[in-house]
């Protein structure tokens, strides 16, 4: 049976992953501090049937000002896993993000990422490739988002009157794209980006379409450590999936799932 090595195989993203893994007949090796796994200790989680890691674990959020925390958790980590798989000859495939691209880089979360790029094609450029993910949203999103806020009705304060401008990229999308990474052999990395370009005043008005959102505060300010319009580097390889999911479908698939079994 192929064996694959998932870390943050309890996140947002992670989780998803790990069940498209198991649906492809691949046996999976959960990491996460949820199941006091650390990334930081990969190799005594690698066997010798390991053919590839998802190294998804990471502190997220350009928010997160917690510095110590951001060092361990995405640039030491990381160093760890890229190296227990140069040792082992295994084939990394890890999350990158938009926040790595030098325009959109405004947060030390942004800088940990475009570290953890720079590192993988220094030192092990041959069996690695990074994956530069947009702004990935879906059923049960992460408390304490945007849109876990807007469903689940908890105050939301939307800056800079809501003109901020995304590439929205469902879940779906991000994990074709992932799992599209694996035999990926062009270059070191790849954007999972969906093309529609829109504003998070639009992405509001679609979900208006099918629930009520009473919660929100629009104020001139723009938050710190935040980007007005994100940018993608067409410098870099992109994933022409089959067709990207719309943001209009995306939203009502995510609403269905999320509030089904909520």
């Amino acid at each position: 049976m192929k064996t694959a090595i998932v870390t943050g195989s309890h996140g947002f993203i992670g989780s998803q992953l790990y069940k498209r893994l198991n649906e492809l007949d691949y046996y999976v090796i959960p990491v996460d501090l949820k199941i006091d796994r650390d990334a930081r200790d990969i190799e005594d989680y690698i066997t010798d049937d390991v053919e590839v890691v998802y190294h998804l674990a990471a502190t997220p959020s350009v928010f997160n000002t917690d510095i110590d925390k951001s060092i361990d958790n995405n640039i030491r980590a990381f160093i760890n896993v890229c190296n227990a798989c140069k040792k082992r000859h295994i084939r990394l495939v890890y999350a990158s993000s938009s926040c790595a691209v030098e325009a959109n880089c405004s947060s030390l979360y942004g800088i940990t990422k475009r570290m953890n790029e720079e590192y993988a094609r220094c030192y092990y450029p041959d069996n690695s490739v990074g994956v530069r993910l947009y702004n990935v949203y879906g059923a049960h999103p992460r408390k304490g988002t945007l849109f876990y806020n807007l469903i689940h009705d908890n105050n939301c304060t939307i800056y800079n009157n809501g003109l901020n401008k995304r590439h929205f990229t469902y879940i779906d999308d991000v994990i074709d794209g992932l799992l599209y990474a694996k035999d990926y052999t062009q270059g070191r990395l790849i954007t999972v980006a969906n093309p529609e370009y829109m504003t998070v005043n639009d992405v509001i008005s679609l979900l208006n379409r099918h629930i009520d959102i009473n919660n929100i505060r629009y104020v001139e300010d723009k938050r710190e450590f935040d980007k007005e319009n994100q940018y993608v580097d067409f410098c870099e390889a992109q994933v022409f999936l089959h067709n990207y999911i719309p943001v209009a479908i995306g939203i009502k698939l995510m609403i269905a799932k999320s509030l089904n079994t909520k």
